[in-house]
């Protein structure tokens, strides 16, 4: 009788000491097979003051083994209060029936060096072995590589059409690849050239855009810009104006009936150049500008007949 008092009195006070702390245990089911992994969780609400001194459980859990714990998470309450969550993957690889399991989980209060402990909620599991169906033929875990092979030969047969479609396509694009690479040849494409005052035009652009004699290329600048005009009226009039003196140039154009102000322009452009070239004059800024002007005005004046030409590419 006493040790029956005595045994109610110790309830009655974990009871006291534990409503300050509640331990709710949970897994997310109740029956697993071998090899399954657990979700175990303890949820433990308290008040500020009280500090949880959470047990290493791993020994306490057997016959399962812990797998994986998670990092524990302190979740504040509307009330005021705390939960402390400890989440767990366990397993266990035999049958196990009936296991039912409740824990003890120690704390103290502020300003109170006495350990307490609140007792969680029971959690029942229980883990059964694979259904083996001992009346079923016994047979290999992996088919025989022959029955694979008369498979894969029973389907080609099933499906023979496929098979020549594919391979009439595999080598039709192996014999077009062998011809575009060994014995097709490019198509001419024939491109429309430029006209013989098109190409000038193009060249005198090209030569301001250089700035040669605003960088103090003046002999450079005055060379190249004779040099587009001779290589124009070698196209426009078939002359070697290249390989020929100002003046023989000039008699040329004449022969050929170029309108004598034409002639005569062309006469003070390549003067001032080869006094530029030979003779080390240093014309005025004006002068040099102007040479650009002057050189489109020659083409302008004298483009009357165009020849046009085509080229291969």
């Amino acid at each position: 009788m006493v040790r029956k008092l005595l045994f109610l009195s110790l309830l009655l006070c974990f009871s006291l000491f534990g409503q300050d702390v509640k331990v709710q245990v949970s897994t997310d089911s109740a029956h697993y097979r071998i090899g399954d992994l657990i979700k175990l969780k303890f949820e433990i609400s308290h008040s500020q003051t009280t500090r949880i001194m959470f047990p290493d459980i791993t020994d306490s859990l057997t016959p399962f083994e812990v797998i994986n714990q998670d990092t524990t998470r302190t979740l504040a309450q509307k009330d005021g209060s705390v939960k402390e969550v400890y989440s767990y993957d366990i397993s266990v690889y035999d049958s196990v029936n009936n296991y039912s399991k409740s824990f003890s989980i120690p704390y103290q209060i502020a300003g109170d060096s006495v350990a307490r402990y609140a007792i969680s909620n029971s959690i029942d599991l229980k883990v059964s072995r694979l259904a083996v169906d001992t009346t079923a033929e016994i047979k290999d875990v992996k088919s025989p590589l022959s029955e694979k092979v008369e498979t894969v030969i029973e389907k080609v047969k099933k499906n023979w059409y496929i098979w020549v479609i594919v391979l009439i396509l595999v080598l039709g694009a192996v014999a077009y690849f062998i011809y575009r690479k060994y014995y097709a040849k490019p198509v001419p494409v024939k491109v429309k050239a430029l006209t013989a005052s098109e190409e000038a035009y193009k060249r005198i652009k090209e030569l301001d855009a250089k700035q040669l004699w605003q960088k103090g290329k003046i002999k450079e600048y005055h060379t190249e810009i004779t040099e587009i005009i001779r290589i124009y009226f070698e196209r426009q009039f078939g002359i070697i104006a290249l390989k020929l003196t100002s003046n023989e140039t000039i008699a040329e154009l004449s022969v050929r009936g170029v309108n004598p102000d034409v002639c005569h322009l062309v006469d003070e452009f390549f003067a001032l150049a080869d006094m530029v070239k030979f003779a080390k004059h240093i014309p005025s800024l004006e002068t040099n500008s102007r040479m650009i002007e002057v050189a489109s005005m020659i083409v302008e004046s004298s483009k009357s007949r165009e020849r046009v030409e085509e080229s291969k590419s």
